[in-house]
């Protein structure tokens, strides 16, 4: 069968991107998968980044948005299926199966009898989460399948815990902002409370755009015994993470999720990622964190104030983190790629 993937916001390779990939990587075992890009750089790095395999891919470059309606028609109607991923548009896709995929909630979108009509020609839709899959359903009209995103569990281990604790998230000012401002205020709040031997460790991908705000976070730190790294190998995400027994998340802080719910964090793999090294993490409580991050596992926190008051309980009582890092294993097992591909084989009957 021929399959065909398209992303039109696909600029960096982060979670959102591994969903994707990993997608056309299962595919790719038994048919020939199209993927419809501009930059196929991206292919290779997250080839390196995700530790997958997507030799068998074959490029194609995209013509959704500049092609003509006979060609965007001619091209889809030659695929078996269509994975498009959505950014709140609905195209006109003449494949034999067609799959909206949403990463994240579209308020913007406003439900009309085009929309309604175009949406009908797609026969599953797919999102990241319940999160996502309750403004999804109720924008549209629709019951989305819920298809978490998933890790290779065997990539991450626990090792000897140290002092710090661990951020890691794209350093971007767009529409999903892991807010390091506030993680680095809350550190430095605590060290002036009499925190002494720790250290925060925030790491993320940054883009040419992002410089400026990558300059004032360095700013923001000073003297203060944080440490900020952009566009870090894979290796010292997973050296940082295995070493950490605390990790920090603070997407979608300040936001009202009923609102803006495109501003949350819509799943947020680099929890699970955290939580599969043993980390016990401290996520903002909103968005799709709270589905996964129990008082089991961690904590979900509302200000500032709770954060720091959780973080120094953890710091303070070994026992309790020890006992609440192996749950995290346990918890982050649940998302392994053998999951993922099983609900998306039995999600799309064609599969085989």
């Amino acid at each position: 069968m021929n399959i065909g993937f398209y992303n039109p916001y696909h600029r960096t390779t982060g979670g959102g991107e591994l969903y994707l990939f990993l997608m056309m990587q299962i595919f790719s075992k038994k048919h020939t998968v199209f993927y419809y890009t501009d930059q196929p750089e991206r292919v290779k790095e997250a080839e390196q980044r995700f530790s997958i395999n997507l030799s068998k891919l074959t490029i194609v470059p995209p013509l959704f948005e500049t092609g003509t309606f006979i060609e965007k028609a001619k091209e889809t109607k030659k695929l078996d299926g269509m994975f498009w991923y959505s950014d709140g548009s609905i195209p006109m896709t003449f494949a034999k199966h067609n799959i909206l995929v949403f990463q994240y909630p579209v308020p913007w979108v406003h439900r009309t009898p085009q929309i309604s009509l175009k949406v009908k020609l797609f026969q599953r839709i797919i999102v990241n989460s319940h999160f996502t899959k309750s403004f999804i359903d109720n924008t549209f009209g629709v019951s989305a399948h819920v298809l978490y995103p998933s890790i290779q569990v065997s990539d991450y281990s626990s090792g000897m815990k140290q002092q710090t604790i661990v951020s890691v998230g794209r350093f971007t000012q767009g529409m999903n902002m892991k807010r390091q401002d506030i993680l680095i205020d809350a550190f430095k709040t605590m060290v002036d409370a009499g925190l002494k031997g720790w250290k925060l460790i925030i790491i993320g991908g940054m883009l040419p755009e992002d410089q400026n705000f990558v300059d004032s976070l360095k700013k923001r730190i000073g003297v203060y015994p944080i440490e900020l790294y952009t566009n870090s190998p894979r290796s010292f995400v997973l050296e940082s993470l295995k070493h950490a027994p605390i990790y920090w998340h603070a997407a979608g802080y300040g936001v009202d999720e009923n609102k803006h719910p495109e501003l949350t964090e819509h799943f947020g793999i680099s929890v699970v990622e955290a939580m599969a090294s043993g980390c016990v993490p401290c996520v903002y409580n909103s968005g799709g964190p709270k589905e996964y991050v129990s008082e089991k596992e961690g904590y979900r926190w509302n200000s500032i104030g709770e954060l720091t008051k959780q973080t120094t309980s953890l710091i303070s009582d070994a026992i309790m983190r020890e006992r609440m890092s192996a749950a995290c294993s346990m918890k982050a097992a649940m998302f392994d790629r053998f999951s993922f591909e099983k609900s998306l084989r039995e999600y799309i009957p064609w599969y085989e």
